[in-house]
C-alpha cells in the first residue's frame, strides 16, 4: 500500500510542475 502511495505522490509532483 505504501508503494502505491509513493507512486501517486510522484505523479502528483509531476502534475504540479
Amino acid at each position: 500500500a505504501e508503494l502505491r502511495m509513493h507512486e501517486i505522490n510522484n505523479v502528483m509532483v509531476h502534475n504540479l510542475s
